[in-house]
């Protein structure tokens, strides 16, 4: 849990340089720490993943950057998921993160993620 929210910590303050770092490894071990089974692990993975596509500007450019953006399904899934976890917290963290990655979504980059929102009550 620590290590993740230093994580977060390092990605927030870096902004956009921290593209660069990451890598397949990084996003396997952020989406490992979402199915972690302590709830604080997997809300700070949230917001880990938050940080993540918050980072990015919202252009076409950014679509053709490659790993948050290519791997927008495993998010979208990974999402999903913690929506609708028993730990409200880790809801929320969720919902955070889900608002980034919707608002992130590089316009004219022709994605679309499916987001089931019955698991949302709003």
């Amino acid at each position: 849990e620590t290590n993740m929210k230093a994580l977060e910590c390092i990605i927030t303050n870096t902004g956009a340089e921290f593209d660069e770092c990451i890598d397949s490894e990084l996003l396997d071990l952020v989406f490992a720490s979402l199915r972690h089974t302590n709830r604080f692990v997997r809300e700070t993975g949230y917001m880990v993943c938050c940080a993540l596509v918050s980072i990015h500007p919202r252009d076409e450019e950014a679509a053709n950057k490659g790993h948050i953006w290519s791997e927008g399904k495993r998010f979208a899934d990974a999402l999903e998921r913690g929506l609708s976890d028993n730990w409200s917290q880790v809801r929320m963290a969720a919902c955070c993160a889900t608002r980034a990655f919707l608002l992130g979504i590089p316009e004219g980059g022709g994605m679309s993620f499916s987001l089931k929102s019955s698991r949302l009550s709003v």
